[in-house]
């Protein structure tokens, strides 16, 4: 970005020169069409994300599961884990808590 930034200040300043707005300002010698890294990433064309195989076409079709735990905290009604459940389709996410880890097939089947 500081490249960026610094290429067109050096334009800008050739310009004054040319015009005679400058005074004592060293002579730059930049090529024509010359852009610097940063400019020239920024003018990329990004391209559209390529819809992934396997997306789910209707809700619940694919869900996404985490667990997670244990916490460091204890929390006052004892649920050291969560379970992070999310539908592919519509993105929706649930969690649910959970005392013990072998409690996440009983959450996910409740969902």
């Amino acid at each position: 970005m500081a490249q960026k930034i610094r290429t067109s200040k050096i334009f800008s300043n050739k310009k004054r020169m040319q015009i005679q707005v400058v005074h004592d300002h060293p002579n730059i010698n930049i090529p024509k069409n010359t852009i610097c890294k940063s400019c020239e990433f920024g003018m990329k064309n990004i391209s559209q994300f390529i819809e992934k195989e396997g997306s789910a076409s209707k809700p619940l079709e694919l869900v996404h599961t985490n667990l997670c735990g244990p916490s460091r905290k204890k929390p006052p009604r004892g649920e050291e884990y969560f379970i992070l459940l999310i539908d592919d389709f519509s993105k929706m996410c649930w969690i649910g808590l959970l005392k013990h880890k072998d409690e996440a097939l009983e959450i996910f089947k409740a969902f």
